[in-house]
């Protein structure tokens, strides 16, 4: 009978220190969670304070470097706000407006015809051209007159290579004027040719509307230059 007393007591000894044993592990585990929970909490805290005190930071620069360039800008406002300005030089002005006077009398005071157009010294060698066809234009029309047409065409072809000297020697043109010399030039060669071929055919109807032409054509190209200066 004593053997099962024995085996019993040591029974619940042994229970009792599995319990014991239980009830430590069990505290452990609490403690090293709670521990565990309370390092994730002071790590979380930790890490909002870190982001926390970065935004601050962040922001308190950004806002100081703004401050700092309104400043700057302020401060050179004011110092270009505060330049005295410089007085002109009354003397300097006058004497250039006194050039600018002078310069401009000086270029606004060109010779001209009573066509606006340039000096009638500028035309020296378009006169004497001028003379010339005028000439050879007379001869055309005594050709013509005679009814000799058979040699209407080398007193046309004298006026048409006379007329085509004309642009070279009208530099001094203004550049419309120019524009429309080269049309009439052109236009005289056409009622050279014309004249030619009504006079081969003996054609005198033909022969006189040319002749008319060529006049008109040829008083429009006088009309281009200073009045007086081709006769």
């Amino acid at each position: 009978m004593a053997t099962p007393v024995i085996t019993n007591r040591k029974r619940r000894t042994h229970l009792r220190r599995v319990a014991n044993f239980q009830t430590h592990s069990a505290r452990g585990v609490l403690c090293v969670t709670l521990r565990v929970y309370k390092c994730a909490l002071e790590a979380s805290s930790i890490n909002i304070m870190f982001n926390n005190t970065l935004q601050n930071t962040l922001w308190k620069g950004l806002g100081a470097s703004l401050l700092s360039v309104a400043l700057v800008g302020c401060g050179s406002k004011g110092a270009s706000d505060t330049t005295p300005a410089t007085a002109p030089d009354s003397t300097t002005s006058t004497t250039g407006s006194s050039s600018t006077n002078s310069s401009s009398t000086g270029t606004m005071q060109p010779a001209t015809g009573t066509n606006g157009g340039a000096s009638g010294a500028s035309f020296t060698g378009t006169a004497v051209t001028w003379a010339k066809i005028t000439a050879a234009k007379a001869a055309l029309d005594q050709v013509i007159a005679s009814k000799n047409l058979k040699t209407v065409h080398e007193a046309a072809f004298k006026v048409r290579d006379l007329v085509r000297t004309l642009p070279a020697q009208s530099s001094g043109l203004a550049s419309d004027k120019a524009a429309t010399l080269a049309t009439q030039v052109k236009n005289v060669d056409q009622l050279a040719s014309k004249l030619d071929e009504a006079g081969d055919s003996n054609n005198l109807k033909a022969t006189q509307d040319n002749q008319a032409g060529l006049s008109d054509t040829l008083d429009t190209i006088k009309g281009l230059y200073p009045g007086g200066t081709l006769k």
